[in-house]
């Protein structure tokens, strides 16, 4: 999909550019498909080049125009010549990269510092995940959304009124730290951010039950075809990181995951499973990451 790149568009400009080998055309229009009746604005040549078109002068000018890159992530893909320039290009261009991970592959050195979305498990959870991560309406899972995973830029229009705020929030920062040092000041333990209570994720409607008892976190879920129970620490206020022990309810397979349950909100918590000891079938990578619903 490398061409020469030409001042002109021939199409609405797009939010979302797909790059994408040809052995993953079926996925890549699958996935086009579903994120454009999700209202996510895209831009794939096998929908978006009209007939008669030049096809280099339309993928070129339509990659000029997105500010986002969606890379299909595939042995075929970082085998890719084509892939790699539009990767290259983006990169240059300072063009937030959403790496979408379709079958297992060495990831690029430049690109591996970018967290990706993880479809080779489930299709479904990884389709969730993308939804938040674009900010596009939810199709599942209650209408809520997680953080953007990829960088965004801000600007201030004015700067007027920037230092006189940041000269308040230094002075009570101060007088904060000096009525601590001279009187011993405590926060007050904010107690909403105990993790103890029943999260529920709508997307297979799968509940933890969770409870929290002076720094040490433990949890069961039960599903139609795994158990998870977790036993876990608390590392700060909103963090929880420790290992959690799934077991296969149809062959009694066993084997450990590392768990990280981090406080969004007193209504919602983000949890994070990666790697296994390569057991009943899970690949040692294997990442989940999704947002949970307090009951």
């Amino acid at each position: 999909m490398d061409s020469p790149l030409e001042p002109k568009m021939t199409v609405d400009t797009p939010t979302i550019f797909f790059s994408y080998a040809r052995a993953d055309a079926e996925f890549a229009l699958k996935l086009a498909n579903d994120l454009r009746s999700a209202g996510v604005n895209l831009w794939i040549d096998q929908l978006d080049i009209p007939a008669g078109d030049r096809w280099d002068i339309a993928v070129g000018n339509a990659l000029k125009a997105s500010p986002r890159l969606l890379l299909v992530l595939s042995p075929a893909a970082v085998e890719s010549q084509n892939v790699m320039d539009e990767v290259a290009f983006a990169l240059e261009s300072n063009k937030n990269i959403v790496p979408v991970l379709h079958r297992r592959c060495d990831i690029p050195f430049r690109i591996r510092r970018l967290q990706y979305l993880d479809f080779t498990f489930t299709y479904d959870g990884g389709f969730t995940q993308l939804l938040r991560t674009l900010h596009a309406p939810q199709v599942v899972g209650g209408g809520q959304t997680a953080p953007d995973i990829t960088r965004i830029k801000c600007r201030m229009s004015s700067r007027r009124f920037i230092y006189p705020s940041a000269i308040l929030l230094l002075v009570i920062m101060v007088g904060v730290g000096l009525a601590h040092w001279l009187y011993g000041v405590r926060p007050v333990r904010d107690d909403t951010e105990n993790f103890t209570g029943r999260w529920h994720r709508q997307l297979d409607n799968v509940t933890w039950v969770i409870t929290e008892n002076n720094g040490f976190v433990t949890g069961t879920l039960d599903a139609s075809n795994f158990t998870h129970t977790l036993n876990a620490t608390k590392s700060s206020s909103r963090l929880a990181t420790g290992p959690v022990r799934r077991i296969n309810r149809t062959n009694g397979c066993e084997t450990v995951m590392s768990y990280e349950m981090n406080m969004i909100d007193p209504q919602h918590i983000r949890i994070r499973i990666t790697g296994t000891d390569g057991r009943c079938d899970i690949p040692r990578d294997y990442r989940e990451d999704f947002v949970w619903d307090r009951q």
